[in-house]
């Protein structure tokens, strides 16, 4: 889940009732980039939860998750 409000508590409630792979990781709340001071900074915290998430992600599913699958994803949340 990007950018949920979900918390790691009711994540690791959905892992032991229904033995889902579950990974938490920081991120900004989801406003407008233009609201943050320092958008570049908050930009690369996303990056780097993604990126971790990603590694976690082809651990469970055993293939590579390349940064253009990722981009496919991204992009089809505009729409």
């Amino acid at each position: 889940m990007f950018l949920c409000d979900a918390a790691p508590k009711t994540i690791d409630l959905l892992h032991q009732l229904y033995d889902m792979p579950t990974y938490c990781y920081d991120s900004c709340q989801d406003r407008e980039f233009r609201e943050y001071p320092d958008a570049k900074r908050i930009t690369n915290l996303a990056v780097k939860g993604m990126r971790k998430l990603t590694e976690r992600m082809q651990e469970v599913v055993g293939f590579e998750i390349t940064d253009d699958m990722l981009w496919e994803v991204l992009d089809a949340r505009k729409d």
